[in-house]
C-alpha cells in the first residue's frame, strides 16, 4: 500500500534527515577508517538544506536518499575487541558510537526514498 504525505510532512522528514546528518558527521569525521566518508555525508546534508530552501520533488528526495552510502554490510559481523575477561569480546566504543548515529541517518534516508509525496 502506498502512503502519500503532505508537503509539510515531507519537509519535516527532510528536516529530520538534516538533523541526523548533523549528529553523524562529527562522529564520522572523528572515526579513523571512516572519516574519509564525512565529505560524502556533508554533501548530502548540503543538498538537503538546498532542497529545503529551494523546494523539492519526490525524485529529488529519492536521489538524495540513494546518495547516502552504506558503510557496513548488514550481514557482516561487527568489529570486535577483546575484553579483560579471558575469551571475552565486545564491540569497540567507536563502533557503537558510529552505529548509534548511522541508524537514525539511514532511517531518515529510507523515509525520503520509500514514502510517496502528494502535491
Amino acid at each position: 500500500m502506498e502512503h502519500y504525505f503532505s508537503h509539510a510532512e515531507r519537509r519535516a522528514q527532510l528536516e529530520r534527515f538534516v538533523a541526523a546528518l548533523d549528529d553523524l558527521i562529527p562522529v564520522l569525521g572523528a572515526t579513523p577508517g571512516y572519516n574519509g566518508h564525512a565529505p560524502t555525508f556533508q554533501a548530502a546534508r548540503d543538498q538537503a538544506v538546498a532542497l529545503l530552501n529551494d523546494g523539492f520533488e519526490q525524485a529529488e528526495l529519492s536521489e538524495l536518499a540513494r546518495a547516502v552510502p552504506t558503510l557496513f554490510h548488514p550481514k557482516e559481523d561487527p568489529p570486535l575487541e577483546p575484553t579483560a575477561e579471558p575469551g571475552g569480546w565486545r564491540e569497540p566504543d567507536w563502533y557503537r558510537s558510529l552505529i548509534a548515529k548511522l541508524q537514525p541517518t539511514f532511517a531518515a534516508a529510507e523515509a525520503l526514498r520509500s514514502i510517496g509525496y502528494r502535491t
